[in-house]
């Protein structure tokens, strides 16, 4: 789809249809993309805004903390911040909180939209949506984790639209200590959260080109809202060099009827000690650039 007009008054409308495709959808929604493999796997901090028992993964509970900068692009106008912790609770259970801030400023109220008002300086206006979640993850068996998480999200449009609500999610993993080291992960949740469910796995596969770790990702996903409900599919490849260096690539599919397409995603992160810097970039569908996402990450 090509639209005659950019700017935020565009970026409004991608929202809508970008975050979930139901008539009980929020105005604003934005993934805390951190990794462009299965959403459902996502470890460290950033599990907080999927999977919560995807938070310690196969290792040994630890503290963490992340901030990441959300820049989306001159077309969207969206900008954000995420924040992001796990705190152990002994051997076996964890703790995890985030924090997610999205805006976008100084948007123009036209009567005539998309069209601008030809009868003076337009009122303008900004949306915004704050994201709080608060999860508790355990391991109930070798290898097995539970968790849950509860939301809290509140945002508004100017003084057009206030909305806030609650949300709830239950989600599993499993990390294999068998050859090609498979993993899985599960979630789903309640109210007016997204996305609706989760699924993923990830396979081991031999080293090449001197990478220590090389593995292979596939998840599935569904936002919420009413029918038609639209299933996105998201393959990787991850690969790792002596615990410093992570390359990763993979593509996006959502066909959604009104923005079907195939997108890029690649990402790159450095570990120096127990700090870790981190960049990705994830294409944007219908020609409206590419988001950016800038993440710090400490190990405690």
């Amino acid at each position: 789809m090509t639209l005659p007009w950019r700017g935020p008054v565009a970026a409004v409308a991608l929202l809508l249809a970008y975050a979930s495709p139901g008539s009980a959808q929020r105005l604003l929604e934005w993934p805390v993309r951190t990794a462009p493999g299965a959403e459902a796997l996502v470890d460290g901090a950033a599990a907080a805004f999927w999977n919560p028992a995807a938070a310690a993964g196969p290792a040994a509970p630890r503290g963490e903390a992340m901030a990441l900068d959300i820049e989306g692009s001159e077309a969207v106008g969206i900008r954000g911040v995420a924040l992001a912790g796990i705190v152990p609770l002994g051997t076996r259970t964890v703790l995890t909180a985030g924090y997610n801030h999205l805006g976008i400023a100084d948007i123009p109220f036209t009567v005539n939209s998309p069209a601008p008002d030809t009868l003076g300086p337009s009122p303008r206006f900004d949306v915004g949506s704050h994201l709080f979640t608060f999860g508790v993850a355990g391991e109930v068996a070798s290898s097995w984790w539970i968790g849950a998480t509860l939301r809290y999200w509140r945002e508004s449009a100017g003084t057009f639209h206030r909305d806030a609500g609650l949300g709830a999610g239950i989600g599993f993993a499993y990390h294999a200590t068998t050859p090609f080291r498979p993993s899985l992960g599960a979630a789903v949740f309640t109210g007016r959260a997204e996305p609706r469910w989760l699924v993923g796995t990830e396979v081991a596969a031999p080293a090449m080109a001197g990478a220590r770790d090389l593995r292979l990702s596939l998840g599935y996903g569904v936002a919420g809202g009413a029918a038609p409900r639209t299933v996105a599919h998201r393959v990787s490849v991850n690969s790792r060099w002596a615990d410093v260096l992570t390359l990763s690539a993979g593509v996006d599919l959502e066909p959604d009827p009104g923005f079907s397409a195939v997108e890029p995603v690649l990402a790159a992160s450095v570990r120096l000690g127990r700090y870790q810097l981190g960049m990705l970039r994830e294409e944007i569908a219908n020609g409206f650039g590419a988001a950016y996402y800038y993440r710090f990450h400490v190990t405690f």
